[in-house]
């Protein structure tokens, strides 16, 4: 299992999972515990490693892969937990085309062990106006 030694080794490590659709090292980012949640755009909270497991390989055999181009907001890091709040501007593989409107999304990690791991992802679909909505958080 490799090691991450900053929750942004883990971050980096997660989306290049995602893109590469990858699921066995998807799992690995994840901590061993069922008290881990996924909730995907649109979707209900997942609760548990098989569960979260189950739904990135129903994700991953969809077929469109994604490519991500982060926009970090807010990093929230301590000794032994990182909380990442950031948008996923999104475009599909073999286009120059991103989706309308980004995703954004928390990530917390948690460092066990040595190891930091994922333990939440939580992912939403912005308003179509993003421009106005930071505004309104500023």
């Amino acid at each position: 299992m490799p090691k991450f030694l900053t929750s942004q080794a883990a971050e980096a490590a997660f989306y290049a999972a995602f893109e590469a659709a990858d699921l066995e090292t998807m799992m690995q980012i994840w901590a061993q515990s069922e008290k881990v949640a996924c909730t995907h755009p649109m979707g209900p909270c997942l609760h548990g490693r098989d569960v979260i497991e189950q739904s990135w390989k129903t994700v991953f055999s969809e077929g469109a892969r994604m490519t991500f181009s982060l926009t970090m907001i807010q990093q929230n890091i301590s000794s032994d937990m990182a909380v990442h709040v950031l948008y996923e501007n999104i475009s599909l593989r073999d286009s120059a085309h991103l989706a309308a409107t980004p995703v954004v999304c928390t990530n917390i990690y948690k460092l066990i062990e040595g190891n930091w791991q994922m333990i939440l992802h939580h992912a939403s679909l912005t308003p179509l106006d993003v421009d106005a909505e930071r505004q309104v958080r500023h």
